[in-house]
């Protein structure tokens, strides 16, 4: 069992709180509160705003790459692909 204290946030979740984030020009440190000001990125993000801390450093993460037997790969990447929990993407 997994008795770790912060919550395990969903890969699409993340992806899709980037993709607000760099679609609408949205600084790192107005991220939480706009998402929560906007119905839609609400809607979008299926009601869930996951903290500002946490979607810079998945950002940060996916932008480390790898070269494994000549493919490249991010570091949130597992040889089959994308880690989500214990699902793979």
């Amino acid at each position: 069992m997994n008795y770790s204290k912060k919550p395990k946030w969903d890969v699409i979740l993340l992806l899709k709180t980037l993709l607000i984030k760099f679609i609408y020009h949205i600084s790192w440190n107005n991220l939480e509160g706009e998402i929560r000001d906007s119905k839609m990125f609400m809607k979008f993000l299926g009601g869930k705003v996951p903290p500002k801390s946490t979607v810079f450093f998945f950002y940060k993460r996916l932008q480390e790459t790898v070269v494994d037997g000549g493919k490249m790969r991010t570091t949130l990447m597992n040889k089959q692909g994308l880690r989500q929990g214990d699902q793979r993407v």
